[in-house]
């Protein structure tokens, strides 16, 4: 992805922002997601509402301004976990109960949707599309378990914030 090359570091320099806006490159598609397991790493985290975002705002706070910016979130390995409490996916189904996994979806877009309530200090560019994973077809055959993962995920979306689109991860 042509947006995840322009945010390693050292290439958003204030001269290579001008040839992004030149270039018309106008989206950016993060490789780091709001990972689940890396925003909320451990029970307490998850019981406690505590969330590590410090990635997330790191990547998409150098993102220019020019440019729109797909959030992917991101789930749980989908192998088995030896820490004890860390999100797990077995397929497309939690461990965790969906409410504290919807918790976790409301306060990202929350963060990131620039409606000034929460957001991410000093966020330039809002994030208005998301995406739940990519190719889900290559983590599990589980097409149900998906398609529900993917429906409580747009709704915890468009709860947060009703502008936002959500896009269907690709099939390979």
């Amino acid at each position: 992805h042509i947006g995840a090359i322009l945010t390693k570091a050292g290439y958003l320099g204030r001269a290579f922002r001008g040839h992004v806006a030149e270039a018309l490159i106008r989206w950016h598609r993060a490789g780091m997601y709001a990972h689940w397991i890396l925003v909320q790493p451990t029970q307490e985290d998850i019981d406690g509402g505590a969330f590590h975002w410090e990635q997330n705002d790191r990547e998409w706070g150098l993102v220019p301004e020019s440019m729109a910016i797909l959030g992917n979130i991101g789930l749980p390995e989908r192998r088995g976990s030896k820490d004890a409490g860390k999100p797990t996916l077995s397929g497309w189904r939690l461990n965790q109960p969906e409410e504290a996994y919807l918790r976790f979806v409301k306060a990202a877009v929350e963060r990131y949707d620039g409606d000034g309530v929460d957001d991410m200090p000093g966020l330039k560019v809002p994030i208005r599309y998301w995406q739940l994973e990519n190719e889900p077809d290559i983590a599990s055959e589980d097409t149900e378990g998906y398609a529900h993962l993917h429906e409580i995920t747009c709704d915890a979306i468009r709860e947060a914030c009703p502008e936002a689109k959500v896009a269907l991860g690709g099939q390979t």
